[in-house]
């Protein structure tokens, strides 16, 4: 079974990370395979588990994205075998999405699995046997077509360094690219808002002006007179 075989990987002492190409959000080193080492034979930050031959793939046409890939061909009786990626630093706590694309039509392929996973270690150097083995394996499809292969892993507390892993258990040819290790964003929590009270505008009040009577018009003694009457008749 691959994911027991692929523990074996640790006979090959991943490096300490060099120049890695990594995006901002990406923890993944060289994710794509697109830059080279050692006289551009092998994607940079990455390195043969034992039977098997990681090599890159230069054309665009065997790529998820960009110009490259990374081919893994695994050899009789190292079937449980793929690639490491250098020792990183183990990120925070908490939970990650990790992903791979990978790309077969090796008959051979057909019914297999391919694994991928994220070794933790509590020490420094991924020279010990991991501490937290967090590796899951997936049928393959071998239709010369790209499938990505994802999951959500929990990062533990206390871990200091790790390496990631893919492969495939079977003696067979994989092309692999764009691996991602990302961490899970939280879920946004809603605010409940409060309700809106509605405002009201006062209405003005009209004010009605007071006629003003000129002096000695016929309205304004009528209503001397009047008033004269009235105070005679309370007299």
């Amino acid at each position: 079974m691959l994911k027991r075989l692929l523990p074996g990987l640790l006979g090959v002492v991943p490096a300490l990370i060099g120049a890695a190409v990594v995006s901002a959000a990406n923890l993944a080193p060289n994710p794509s395979f697109e830059t080279l080492c050692n006289g551009n034979t092998v994607p940079c930050n990455w390195e043969s588990g034992p039977g098997a031959a990681v090599v890159p793939v230069g054309s665009s046409t065997l790529a998820h994205s960009g110009a490259r890939s990374m081919s893994v061909t695994t050899t009789p009786g190292y079937s449980g075998q793929g690639a490491n990626s250098d020792c990183l630093a183990a990120p925070p706590a908490g939970a990650y999405t990790l992903s791979v694309w990978y790309n077969t039509s090796d008959p051979a392929a057909s019914g297999a699995d391919v694994g991928l996973g994220f070794y933790l270690f509590g020490v420094a150097g991924c020279t010990t046997a991991p501490s937290v083995t967090l590796f899951d394996t997936t049928p393959m499809v071998a239709d010369g077509q790209w499938h990505q292969v994802t999951r959500t892993i929990s990062v533990p507390g206390g871990q200091v360094a790790g390496y990631l892993v893919v492969g495939q258990d079977c003696v067979c040819q994989v092309r692999y690219d764009d691996i991602v290790l990302d961490v899970v964003p939280p879920t946004p929590t809603a605010t409940a808002l409060a309700p809106a009270v509605p405002t009201r505008t006062p209405i003005p009040t009209s004010v009605v002006p007071t006629p003003v009577i000129p002096e000695g018009s016929p309205l304004w003694l009528f209503g001397s007179g009047l008033l004269l009457l009235v105070g005679l008749g309370f007299a």
